[in-house]
């Protein structure tokens, strides 16, 4: 009895952590997506370009994030394993819509700057801007991602071992030993409609 009370606490601590730690990657990553990532100089006027306008996924695949942990909070054990393995995916996609921004952030300006401007393709937009500044958002963005992508190998190492959901979100189950009912009037001639025999 001693043991089954002191191995209960880690488990539901590894759960906790576990939902508490996409919560907090898949925040993260949706907040950092709607600040400020480069701040564009085009001639005389500055353009303050978002996560959201260089990385358009990261809002979406943040929200699919934060979902899942409310789903990772009452699944059953199959469904942990494949909640873990979404959530180490949607954040590796996460990352890999980061990476081309950090490698080249010219071009994940690019659409802000033709929104801008009006002046459309690669050489033309390098051309007009004067200076780029980067804040540290798009890396801040990439370390939770790579976070998250963690915590969903956390849930899939540590599922087996997670608390029970209740039976509150389970569905109900006939008992297969209780009486039939008891047969009146208006069951008979629901028989008779059928044409079955009563008796």
């Amino acid at each position: 009895m001693t043991s089954l009370r002191a191995a209960a606490p880690p488990a539901r601590r590894a759960k906790n952590a576990s939902i508490l730690g996409i919560i907090v990657t898949s925040g993260l990553v949706l907040i950092c997506g709607n600040l400020t990532w480069f701040t564009v100089q085009l001639g005389t006027a500055p353009l303050e370009v978002t996560g959201q306008s260089a990385a358009p996924a990261l809002s979406g695949l943040a929200l699919a994030g934060l979902a899942l942990a409310g789903a990772l909070s009452i699944a059953p054990l199959i469904l942990r394993y494949i909640l873990g393995a979404l959530q180490t995916l949607l954040a590796l996609v996460s990352a890999s819509a980061v990476l081309p921004v950090l490698s080249d952030p010219i071009a994940g300006v690019a659409a802000a700057v033709t929104d801008a401007t009006g002046i459309q393709g690669d050489e033309s937009v390098r051309g007009i801007v004067v200076s780029l500044e980067s804040s540290p958002w798009p890396v801040v963005s990439l370390a939770a991602a790579i976070a998250g992508a963690l915590v969903g190998l956390l849930v899939i190492v540590t599922a087996r071992r997670w608390p029970t959901p209740g039976r509150k979100y389970d569905a109900p189950v006939e008992s297969r030993t209780a009486e039939p009912a008891a047969r009146g009037r208006e069951d008979d001639w629901d028989a008779l409609t059928r044409g079955e025999d009563p008796t």
